[in-house]
């Protein structure tokens, strides 16, 4: 199997998302038009011919638009994002889910519309097309999903893994690589550290990397590779330690990895996705879509008062309206963050990177009222929209702060596991930092918050968020 040449999960993954797309397309076509056909028969629609029934505009616009409906439904439900990490189980419930969604949007169409006097038979043909949606979908999502489970099984398709470590392999490693090549679908291609490991993933030489457990066998030693190995935006598996496992259950609360497996099977070797936290793909593509329309609708809104605020900087004081700030954010790659500008134009000039303290001279009287109300984030939903950041998430810091917050406590890595944020749970109870040490303090909330992450918390921080921009506690 070692000299067997396997194709790049990343170009897989795409094919098969463009397969599933297109199947899914065509089987609620299919479901759509046989639900029509339904509608004939135990409707009085009017129509003397079938023919005549399915060549009407109002039925073809619908034959049309469904099945489009329907691909942002499944998307929604988070069964495009990992394709090649299916199971059976998991596809037939999201499956069932999108097929209830799309009944129930049709329902709500009828009652807005033609809902008619025989409730018995529209309910009918409801339960109809929910059967027809989840049969049709399903039976071809299963198929391909099962030549894909038989291409792991047979060695057609394996995850080309870097075996991550910078000690020397002992025969604990050794046992390890044996159990993991043995009982799941990873091909070791290289042990190396964490350097070498990231270069072959820029040349499109490894699909995942493996991180290998240090002699002490402590989660906390592995941070710094994975700080590394985050940046090639790939699957970061670690093999549980019993040591992490106590831990995580029941040690300090936000330190554990997600529980994201490369396989959902038993009967493999069972290896922890550290590059993600425990949120589900459904929540993920929720999310992100109420990031991309609460941004745009808050841009919008804000424009007018952005507009004055940037006119009122240029004449207060010397330098531009907004400034732009180097950003660590998520799988830790760097982007540059819009804010106005509260501080003198020259606030770091012969300092360097220094934390904003209380009474700090730099910032100017202009800046500290927008300060206090947070107005200078405003421009910060454009970096929202785009995918920079998110509306709620740990806040982003410079290269420089990582790398000292990183030095002291080595967890802070995790925090890359999700887009920053505008609001966090840190900002919300903590508030800002101006010292490494404050900056860890605040880190507990934000790790609390990778593992309690959902649209639930997610309201309940922008509330608070609006009581302390509303009661002017921004500083």
């Amino acid at each position: 199997m070692a000299e067997q040449s396997y194709v790049s999960m990343v170009a897989e993954a795409r094919r098969l998302r463009i397969v599933s797309v297109a199947t899914d397309w065509f089987s609620t076509s299919v479901a759509w038009l046989l639900f029509d056909v339904a509608r004939f028969g135990l409707l009085s629609v009017g129509y003397a011919t079938l023919g005549g029934f399915l060549l009407a505009q109002k039925v073809m616009a619908g034959q049309i638009l469904f099945p489009v409906a329907m691909l942002g439904v499944y998307w929604l439900s988070g069964y495009y994002n990992n394709p090649l990490r299916r199971s059976r189980l998991s596809e037939l419930g999201m499956t069932a889910v999108s097929a209830l969604a799309g009944t129930l949007g049709v329902l709500l169409l009828m009652l807005l519309n033609d809902l008619t006097d025989a409730l018995t038979d529209d309910y009918l043909l409801l339960c109809t097309l929910f059967g027809l949606l989840l049969v049709i979908v399903y039976v071809p999502r299963s198929v391909i999903t099962t030549m894909v489970l038989h291409r792991f099984s047979d060695g057609r398709l394996a995850w080309r893994a870097a075996m991550v470590t910078d000690d020397a392999y002992g025969e604990a490693s050794g046992n390890l690589i044996a159990r993991i090549t043995s009982h799941t679908s990873v091909v070791p291609v290289m042990k190396c550290g964490a350097s070498d490991a990231l270069k072959a993933a820029h040349e499109g030489l490894i699909d995942c990397f493996v991180l290998l457990p240090t002699p002490s066998n402590r989660l906390e030693d592995l941070m710094p590779a994975l700080a590394v190995l985050l940046g090639a935006n790939k699957p970061v598996f670690l093999s549980p330690m019993l040591e992490n496992i106590v831990e995580r259950r029941y040690g300090q609360v936000g330190i554990g990895p997600g529980r994201r497996n490369l396989t959902e099977s038993i009967y493999e070797e069972p290896l922890m996705d550290l590059s993600r936290t425990e949120m589900s793909a459904t929540t993920l593509n929720f999310k992100r879509l109420s990031d991309i329309v609460v941004g745009c609708l808050a841009m919008v809104a804000t424009s007018p008062l952005v507009l004055i605020l940037a006119l009122l900087v240029r004449i207060t004081s010397p330098g531009p309206a907004f400034y732009r700030q180097r950003r660590v954010g998520y799988h830790r790659k760097p982007f540059d963050i819009i804010k106005l500008r509260t501080m003198r134009a020259d606030a770091e000039v012969d300092t360097g990177p220094v934390l904003t303290r209380e009474d700090d001279q730099r910032v100017t009287p202009l800046g500290r009222i927008m300060r206090k109300y947070r107005l200078d984030e405003l421009p910060q939903f454009f970096n929202v929209v785009k995918g920079d950041m998110s509306l709620v998430g740990p806040r982003p810091e410079r290269p420089y702060f990582v790398d000292r917050i990183v030095a002291v406590a080595p967890f802070y890595t995790l925090v890359h596991q999700v887009r920053p944020g505008i609001t966090s749970w840190g900002m919300v109870k903590y508030g800002y930092a101006s010292t490494i040490e404050e900056m860890v303090e605040r880190l507990r909330y934000d790790l609390l918050y990778l593992e309690n992450i959902g649209f639930t918390v997610d309201m309940k921080i922008i509330i608070h968020t609006i009581r302390i921009i509303a009661a002017g506690k921004g500083l």
